[in-house]
């Protein structure tokens, strides 16, 4: 089949067709993924809300607002990309999601961290999952290590997500 260059124009038309088709099959088939973000939203809005008519007690109280906005946010972007099959582009949405809520975990557990990370020092994803899994409370480290592993393999540094602004 000979190549006609006047067919990429006609197929470039038809793209808008084709990923509305893929969306549509994909709704149905990630219901349960949507269920479950569309549950944390509606939970995340109530805390908001509940949250908003009081200000900050201290720093650590301020960091798990902004960390949870955070995870809040990455996951909702994610949706799209995963809705259009995009997911090489939804994967760093969802890691930075899993980063910030191991982040905020670990802020909860120990005002300590909370005033690291306001303070714009640089935490490792590895120092996070080795603190977490000394606390009662906290996390199985090679749990969150497979976990983490999941989304790639590079350590990436959670000091560089925001700084917490919003919620003072």
């Amino acid at each position: 089949m000979p190549f006609d260059p006047d067919e990429g124009e006609a197929e470039y038309d038809r793209l808008h067709g084709y990923a509305a088709k893929r969306y549509g099959e994909l709704s149905g088939m990630l219901q349960p993924y949507l269920d479950v973000t569309d549950q944390y939203g509606k939970l995340i809005c109530r805390l908001t809300l509940l949250l908003g008519t009081t200000a900050p007690a201290d720093i650590q109280d301020s960091s798990i607002r902004d960390l949870l906005a955070d995870v809040f946010d990455f996951l909702m972007e994610s949706r799209k990309p995963i809705l259009e099959s995009k997911i090489h582009m939804a994967f760093p949405l969802l890691r930075r999601a899993f980063e910030s809520l191991s982040l905020l975990s670990l802020c909860c557990l120990d005002q300590e961290w909370a005033e690291k990370w306001q303070a714009g020092k640089e935490i490792s994803n590895a120092v996070i999952r080795k603190t977490l899994a000394q606390y009662p409370m906290g996390e199985n480290e090679a749990i969150l290590k497979e976990e983490y592993s999941f989304f790639g393999s590079s350590e990436e540094i959670v000091g560089g997500i925001g700084f917490g602004q919003l919620a003072k």
